[in-house]
């Protein structure tokens, strides 16, 4: 069932919640696997019409998504140079690890989450250490300024907020404490339409946050993966540098464009 409702965000991102009691999945299952960021209602009709209509698949696709990172501009309230797209927000958790990590370098995560930090952290060759999340499932910013201070060279903090699968936010004034001090802290808001609570105005205070976000949920793009970062100038850059050609390809800027 393709969503007819052509609006975006915060309010399709409720429906998505509300429909996937009610519907059943493809291939006679009958869950929806809310986990792996499956939206029951599918993309919207403007993602079917744009991909059928487009005769240019044989041409390549955009490496800087230009037009892909001005539509997110308008919805974010960003400006273009501090958004980078890329392939879902797998691939551009890679392209994080290898910007601003060596190999062997240590990043601290927050479990209980989804594994992507990890994964990112075998494919880059760096370390993870796990800082376990409190009883309540909040992050515990002093115990993991105590492990930075029991190993030195950790220079990178990820987690996620909204939390997959605890569903908690984390409160801003945990993550200032860690942005003072001075280690890249990554967070990632891939559902963050469904709670509309955001710290990516935080980056224009702070050079160290990078904000991840994810139309997967929202959109029913997890087959087209569509992920973007917001960040400041300097980390931005960065980051495009290392787009790959077989990063976002036609389909999915096409996809995301429509999308929003």
């Amino acid at each position: 069932m393709a969503l007819e409702n052509r609006g975006t965000g915060a309010g399709r991102a409720r429906s998505v919640v509300s429909k996937a009691w009610e519907l059943k999945g493809d291939a006679g299952r009958n869950y929806i696997r809310l986990h792996s960021d499956e939206n029951p209602y599918g993309c919207s009709l403007n993602v079917q019409d744009a991909l059928a209509s487009t005769d240019s698949y044989n041409l390549p696709a955009d490496l800087m998504c230009t037009d892909l990172r001005v539509a997110l501009s308008e919805y974010t309230g960003f400006a273009p140079e501090r958004i980078v797209a890329g392939a879902g927000i797998g691939e551009l958790t890679r392209r994080l690890l290898h910007a601003f990590l060596h190999p062997g370098d240590p990043v601290i995560t927050c479990p209980p989450s989804l594994p992507q930090w990890v994964l990112g952290a075998v494919r880059a060759r760096v370390t993870t250490v796990q800082v376990p999340r409190t009883s309540k499932f909040d992050i515990d910013p002093d115990a993991i300024i105590t492990a930075m201070h029991r190993q030195s060279n950790i220079k990178m903090v990820a987690f996620s907020s909204p939390n997959n699968p605890t569903g908690g936010v984390t409160d801003h004034t945990a993550i200032v404490k860690l942005l003072h001090t001075g280690v890249w802290v990554l967070v990632d808001e891939s559902y963050y339409e469904f709670c509309d609570r955001s710290v990516a105005p935080l980056v224009a205070e702070f050079d160290n946050l990078v904000v991840l976000r994810s139309l997967s949920p929202w959109a029913g793009l997890h087959g087209l993966p569509v992920g973007y970062a917001l960040a400041s100038n300097r980390a931005a850059a960065r980051l495009q540098r290392l787009s790959t050609p077989g990063g976002l390809n036609r389909a999915a800027q096409l996809a995301g464009l429509a999308s929003l």
